[in-house]
């Protein structure tokens, strides 16, 4: 089967705001241009991608599968696919797919377009498999959540896959005073891990999440009382300048607890098997594997 097969001529990515679209690209842009520096957790590692093809090889296919990428993360797009997969990858910012999406060096059949996840122009029922790396967390609860549902329900073929990682809160939600306590004490190893526990610790419900620009105004308050201390964390300097995209940003995260996640999901999915990487915050970072009713 051909990728193009799938594909109907390609909408237009949907409209928004003018002012949320800018700041939405302003956002992106600025994380494209900085991805060489971010890390795990954020960015799935080497024991994600393994979990990850050992869970597309236990799906024995009797054609060629056919699959999509939801973004443009390069580990998912470069890991070892099953012989004879062509992959579509589908992002909206032009930012990501220019500087994060690896244009040459994969092993299998894959391009990219620029397109709207909840929006998909991919014909109904054509596709084996849809994967993706935290993918929820940029977008609105309930709206967006209930959306990409659906959408992903209309894509996939009745058996198809649905392979993720992603980000979740806790059940009994961790203090921002406990994240400061551990970060003033050095033990918080990732700065990427720290910006999520932080993330975490200032969000509301799941319709509420987290403000962008809230959880760098925090991080200011915690650096400055590290300075008076004369505390240095042992973080790359670049590392924690990603952090600077956040800097004034109106757009806001949201993060699930798992219970959450499986409520959304459940109306739609299957839920076959749900893994925890050993790493650094790993709890909070399940990969999970569901098959479409």
């Amino acid at each position: 089967m051909r990728v193009d097969d799938a594909m109907p001529a390609a909408p237009a990515p949907a409209a928004s705001t003018a002012r949320g679209r800018d700041q939405h690209e302003s956002h992106w842009e600025q994380h494209a241009r900085q991805w060489r520096h971010v890390g795990g957790p954020l960015r799935p590692c080497e024991e994600d991608v393994r979990i990850m093809e050992r869970l597309l090889r236990s799906q024995r296919q009797n054609h060629a599968l056919l699959a999509l990428l939801f973004g443009v993360t390069p580990e998912l797009a470069a890991m070892r696919w099953p012989e004879g997969t062509r992959l579509l990858a589908v992002d909206r910012s032009e930012g990501m797919i220019r500087d994060v999406w690896p244009h040459s060096g994969l092993d299998v059949a894959a391009h990219v377009i620029r397109g709207d996840w909840n929006a998909l122009p991919i014909r109904d029922g054509s596709l084996d498999l849809v994967i993706g790396d935290g993918f929820y967390t940029p977008l609105n609860y309930p709206r967006d959540y209930l959306r990409l549902g659906s959408e992903l329900f209309r894509v996939l073929r009745p058996g198809g896959h649905y392979l993720i990682r992603v980000f979740i809160r806790p059940d009994r939600p961790e203090t921002l005073e406990a994240v400061r306590q551990d970060f003033l004490a050095g033990r918080i190893i990732s700065f990427h891990a720290f910006k999520w526990r932080l993330a975490m610790a200032l969000h509301g419900s799941l319709d509420a999440g987290v403000r962008l620009a809230d959880i760098w105004d925090q991080w200011q308050v915690m650096r400055r009382e590290a300075d008076r201390q004369g505390l240095k964390p042992d973080w790359p300097e670049a590392e924690v300048a990603t952090i600077d995209a956040y800097r004034g940003v109106a757009t806001r995260y949201t993060f699930p607890t798992l219970a959450e996640l499986r409520d959304i999901l459940r109306p739609h999915f299957i839920e076959q098997e749900c893994h925890f990487p050993a790493y650094e915050l790993g709890e909070r970072c399940p990969i999970l594997l569901l098959a479409r009713r």
